[in-house]
């Protein structure tokens, strides 16, 4: 939770995300906006239609903090980047070719491996 403290009349949006134990594949996100007068929440709805192909306006911006707080909480939730799966598989495949460029290296060599 990002430390407001310092702040006389702070005004922080937070979104948090939680996982629905209940529904195997879902997401809760509540979005709260924390004041120095207090918590306010509520229900995002959408009132402007927008003509297609017209630019839209961001729904929240999040400082760096708060988008980080929330990449923590979806983490917590169980959600995972797409490209982090990836890239741990290749992380372990490298390890083990790592390893093997080692043996043939020492082998070759004809030194012993630390």
């Amino acid at each position: 939770m990002r430390d407001v403290s310092q702040f006389d009349g702070y005004d922080f949006l937070t979104a948090i995300a939680h996982a629905i134990p209940w529904y195997d594949d879902h997401v809760s996100v509540r979005l709260v906006r924390r004041t120095h007068n207090g918590n306010y929440a509520g229900v995002v709805s959408f009132d402007t239609l927008v003509p297609a192909g017209q630019p839209i306006e961001p729904a929240f911006r999040l400082a760096h903090e708060e988008a980080q707080e929330l990449m923590d909480s979806l983490w917590d939730s169980g959600i995972r980047p797409t490209q982090a799966k990836a890239s741990a598989g290749q992380a372990e495949a490298t390890l083990r070719h790592l390893e093997d460029m080692r043996i043939l290296a020492f082998t070759a060599l004809e030194i012993p491996k630390p």
